[in-house]
């Protein structure tokens, strides 16, 4: 019997900027991981500065050393800089990044997730990366990654396994990793972000429409169809529901309740 294990664990510390690749990760008591969208920049209207508003956003390239809380970063007409998360500079280099005015905020309780009612990782499978990339064979999987911006990848036995998750219950929608026991909430509905290539913003063409046909021609028979009034969604959003451990990490296994 194949039982699907995690394969990938991925961490936002700043909402909308590149992510980071880990072992394993702290669970926090919401089914977040610590250190994922820690970090949120605002404008002045307490607006995400985000890949829905500004595209900019692709542009810059970062990369962090969590244990230190540094941030490395890079675009094209400024000199790559790296900053302590607390160091006024990194402002600065927003602001003048943006050419407009940025704040940054920190939630380390429960970071900044776009579904509230659902803070917890975001889940996807491999399987479906690798089908997605027969509907756009011209990126790779790592830029179909970059594109949608899940926390935890899992092996599975096909396609969109993970939509199996999703019940017509709660009940339905018990899941554990390891030890610990989630709650599948609903699929994820997609933006206009995974349309933009993640380094150069450029437009894919229809990317959605595509997106969206291939989509529901995939969907399998014992999928809940309730949680796809569209098919514009992939990944799966969360919540904790008893957790024995704090802790998430590769190769743990992925069992349905």
């Amino acid at each position: 019997m194949f039982v699907p294990e995690v394969t990938h664990i991925f961490i936002y510390p700043f909402k909308s900027l590149d992510g980071i690749a880990v072992q394993d990760a702290v669970l926090l008591e919401n089914g977040a991981l610590q250190h994922d969208r820690r970090f949120a920049l605002i404008d002045d209207d307490g607006n995400y500065i985000n890949g829905k508003r500004n595209p900019r956003v692709h542009l810059i390239r970062a990369s962090f050393n969590l244990e230190n809380e540094i941030i490395s970063l890079s675009a094209a007409g400024f000199s790559p800089e790296s900053f302590e998360f607390n160091d006024p500079q990194l402002l600065t280099y927003f602001c003048d990044f943006f050419e407009q005015n940025v704040s940054i905020q920190e939630n380390k309780i429960a970071g900044f997730p776009d579904d509230t009612s659902a803070p917890g990782f975001t889940l996807a499978s491999t399987p479906s990366l690798v089908k997605m990339k027969t509907w756009f064979p011209e990126l790779s999987l790592e830029n179909l990654r970059r594109r949608f911006r899940h926390n935890i990848e899992i092996s599975a036995p096909y396609s969109f396994w993970e939509d199996s998750l999703l019940g017509e219950s709660e009940l339905e929608s018990r899941f554990h990793i390891g030890e610990n026991a989630f709650l599948a909430t609903g699929a994820c509905s997609r933006c206009v972000v995974p349309t933009r290539d993640p380094e150069t913003a450029e437009l894919y063409p229809r990317f959605q429409k595509e997106f969206s046909l291939q989509r529901e021609m995939d969907i399998h028979a014992e999928t809940a169809l309730s949680h796809f009034k569209h098919f514009y969604k992939f990944s799966i959003n969360t919540k904790s529901l008893m957790l024995k451990s704090n802790r998430i990490q590769l190769g743990e296994s992925v069992t349905k309740s």
